[in-house]
């Protein structure tokens, strides 16, 4: 299959459960500023916060002389090489440094070019590593989801698990036909799916503009989320509640940059578990940090003015529209 070659990206977390990706492959820069690559909508960054750059095979990190620092495995650094799993803390955001390896997979089914008959079922629904490509039509939407339900049956999950795979999926696939291609059958939906003993993967990917997730987010609940997508399922039906119905399905959701690539992950047996214990460990410790805070506050960081240019970005409800005034900029606006 050739060399393997990582993936180097940042992963920026949105939720406790929902990155966006954003991959790598030259110099960015993090900051408050509308001419960042990853803008910040954060009170305490500064307007020209960070950047990240290569210097050769190394990943570099560097703190552009911000008010309030960088933080790297719980300690404040100016210049790092990051290493895998790094985790960034850059006012409130949280961000993961990856060099995920993709293999390419071993098998390939393309419905663009041929009939699912021409394959042998047994083996699509066997096969722990394919990656399909197929029309957006509701026939070859049907045929994939036909497969993929044979192929959770197969999962160490209960009912429960399993009925959420299928609704999850369907979501991202009915995404992709909706809003990537409006319904356009010509185009193609790439989805990969990947068992390991530990964890399934699954990736949806389609050729449109772009999905925006965080509008999703704003409009969106998650109270209802499930059961609604339960009943879409039941009714034979695609689609409808997008990204919290995902994040309810599934352990994690990433988007990437674009917003046309969703990868759902779903941790399986101890993995599941360490991963769910690991997720209360850290609600616990915050909602301990806070109440610490409560009772002993310390010096708030420094507040980053912006008005010697006239821009105010602070992060606030209503920041999320910002990001139709830069629409090349990667805008974060953090949780309080």
């Amino acid at each position: 299959m050739g060399s393997k070659e990582p993936m180097v990206s940042l992963k920026i977390e949105i939720t406790r459960n929902l990155t966006e990706v954003v991959d790598l492959t030259g110099p960015i820069t993090l900051g408050r500023g509308k001419d960042n690559d990853i803008i910040l909508l954060d009170g305490v960054v500064s307007r020209h916060h960070a950047r990240v750059y290569f210097d050769g095979t190394d990943v570099i990190i560097e703190d552009l002389n911000s008010a309030n620092g960088i933080v790297v495995n719980d300690n404040r650094v100016f210049l790092r090489a990051l290493q895998d799993k790094d985790v960034i803390q850059v006012g409130k955001t949280k961000i993961y440094f990856s060099t995920e390896i993709w293999d390419k997979p071993p098998k390939e089914v393309d419905l663009m070019a041929h009939q699912i008959s021409e394959f042998d079922m047994q083996e699509l629904i066997n096969t722990r590593d394919i990656f399909f490509r197929f029309p957006s039509d509701d026939k070859s939407i049907e045929q994939i989801y036909t497969i993929s339900h044979q192929k959770f049956e197969q999962l160490p999950l209960n009912d429960m698990e399993k009925l959420n795979l299928d609704a999850a999926l369907n979501e991202a696939v009915g995404n992709a036909q909706r809003h990537g291609h409006k319904y356009k059958a010509e185009l193609p939906i790439e989805y990969r799916y990947i068992h390991t003993p530990d964890h399934l993967i699954l990736r949806v990917t389609d050729q449109g503009p772009g999905f925006d997730y965080r509008a999703e987010l704003r409009r969106k609940k998650a109270t209802t989320a499930v059961e609604a997508a339960r009943t879409t399922y039941k009714a034979g039906k695609y689609g409808g509640l997008g990204i919290m119905m995902m994040l309810k399905c599934v352990h994690k959701v990433e988007y990437n940059r674009k917003g046309n690539q969703v990868t759902l992950t779903k941790y399986l047996g101890d993995a599941a578990k360490r991963f769910e214990e690991e997720q209360k460990r850290q609600l616990q410790e915050e909602q301990a940090k806070a109440l610490e805070e409560a009772k002993n506050p310390k010096p708030p960081l420094q507040e980053v003015s912006d008005t010697e240019d006239g821009i105010d970005i602070t992060a606030d409800e209503d920041d999320g529209d910002k990001k139709k005034e830069n629409d090349s900029g990667f805008i974060i606006q953090a949780d309080d």
